[in-house]
């Protein structure tokens, strides 16, 4: 009698055992996969800057944004429904040849897509920057409250190429709006946050100026904001360049006037651009004389302001000698 039940224990402790080794094994087996999977896609891994990013989205795929952005790019966050023909978020985007990777947050404290770093534009725009519902908010925020914006200016869409723009996107991820309020031909600075709900405005005047026109805006890498604008002593003349530099919240930090009164000695600015010390340059033309003035004979002229409104330098050139050319022309054509 104990022969059989000892032989049957020691069959049952057989396939205890067996079954032990096949749940193990398919541990193993399923640990292996898991592990796998883990690891399916190491560009996704890379994507995430170290832990930079978390709260994968989305993936878009964009071969052809190589062009513009090469192997690897941390771009920083933009709003957009699709990109490339397909399917995208609000995120902050990382391009890893040939995806973008977007993420839902950000585990950085330091503040995305400073001027300094900022990666080439794309053809046409900023990664969805003008289809962004940001964007769009902007666009009605202006048409509902008679704030119009210089055309030739919107080729400047941004902040690419430290460049001034009417609509500028801002280092927290909102928006800042330039313009003139139609019929008052009153300069206005709009501030949106992300979500394109106002933050402030401000309205830009200056005593004895009948008429100024607020043409464009940029931010420096501290936040500051550099405001340029038109003033007139009457229609009939040209313009002064204004520039106002304002603190994050539309606090006046500092203003300067250039020289001239719309007539002769009156330097015009066709580029404004920030400088790496956040300065500001200028490049445009100057009629030196009246008579220069009368026959169209205008010289070059560039000039820079420090990041304190003190003149670094004002140069004009020779009458009649050929402007240097804008470098965004072709980038940004009309």
């Amino acid at each position: 009698m104990f022969d059989v039940f000892g032989k049957l224990a020691f069959y049952l402790g057989m396939i205890h055992l067996l079954s032990a080794r096949r749940y193990l094994f398919i541990l193993l087996i399923s640990g292996f996969v898991f592990s796998f999977n883990l690891h399916a896609d190491p560009a996704q891994e890379k994507a995430s800057v170290g832990g930079k990013y978390s709260d994968f989205k989305i993936k878009v795929n964009c071969p052809a944004d190589r062009q513009s952005y090469g192997e690897f790019s941390d771009y920083g966050f933009y709003d957009t429904e699709s990109w490339c023909n397909q399917p995208a978020a609000a995120g902050y985007w990382v391009y890893v040849y040939p995806d973008w990777y977007i993420w839902g947050k950000s585990n950085s404290a330091q503040p995305e897509n400073s001027p300094d770093d900022m990666p080439p534009e794309p053809d046409g725009a900023a990664p969805g920057y003008k289809s962004s519902a940001l964007y769009r908010k902007g666009s009605a925020y202006c048409e509902e409250n008679k704030i119009a914006v210089y055309s030739y200016q919107e080729r400047y869409t941004g902040n690419t190429d430290l460049i001034f723009a009417p609509f500028l996107k801002t280092r927290d991820g909102g928006m800042l709006i330039v313009g003139t309020l139609n019929g008052d031909q009153e300069g206005i600075i709009v501030k949106l946050d992300a979500s394109g709900k106002l933050q402030w405005k401000k309205l830009i005047k200056k005593a004895g100026r009948p008429a100024i026109e607020v043409g464009s805006a940029v931010e420096t890498s501290d936040g500051d904001l550099y405001i340029n604008s038109g003033v007139y002593y009457n229609p009939s003349t040209m313009s002064q360049i204004w520039i106002l530099k304002l603190d994050p919240t539309g606090k006046q930090i500092w203003e300067y006037t250039f020289r001239g009164y719309g007539n002769d000695n009156n330097p015009a600015a066709h580029r404004l651009q920030l400088t790496r010390d956040n300065g500001i340059k200028f490049l445009g033309h100057i009629y030196p004389t009246l008579a220069d003035m009368r026959n169209e004979k205008s010289a070059p002229w560039q000039a820079e302001l420090n990041s304190s409104g003190k003149i670094v330098s004002d140069v004009s050139g020779k009458a009649g000698a050929i402007e240097e050319p804008d470098p965004m022309e072709e980038k940004y054509p009309d």
